[in-house]
């Protein structure tokens, strides 16, 4: 049987709609694979509260909760865990980003990330944000993403 695993990540999207990954710490399954920032639902939090708080947690930035739109939640199965990725999208928060587990970040363009070193359940958030934006004009993409 499966155990399920909630979990927020953020895809935080610069002014030139640049997205922001980080890599997996060492020490941790897949180190060194691309991810976006995020993590598991402690007990008594909801999504955007574990968005807020890993985020400031693992990358020094601090947001709002309002400024964290849903843009979709995905399940993903690794490792004998049912994942339930709520993903969420900001355009707003504060501070300079600073990870805090000696990880790299970088900011990509969608069309310029090698996917054979995103963590397979970053790839299924990348491939519907790349069709969401290629299904919609940048008015919609402001307002949706």
């Amino acid at each position: 049987m499966l155990t399920n695993v909630l979990v927020s990540a953020v895809v935080l999207v610069d002014k030139n709609k640049k997205i922001l990954m980080t890599t997996r710490p060492s020490g941790k399954k897949l180190s060194g694979f691309w991810e976006f920032p995020g993590g598991k639902v402690e007990c008594g939090e909801n999504s955007r509260q574990t968005a807020v708080r890993e985020l400031k947690e693992e990358i020094l930035v601090r947001v709002n909760e309002t400024d964290l739109e849903l843009f979709d939640t995905l399940k993903h199965n690794y490792d004998g865990l049912n994942f339930e990725i709520a993903v969420f999208i900001c355009h707003n928060w504060k501070g300079d980003i600073k990870p805090q587990e000696n990880q790299l970040y970088k900011w990509f363009e969608l069309n310029e990330i090698d996917y054979n070193k995103i963590l397979p359940a970053n790839v299924k958030i990348i491939k519907k944000i790349y069709d969401f934006l290629q299904q919609n004009n940048i008015d919609k993409i402001q307002h949706k993403i």
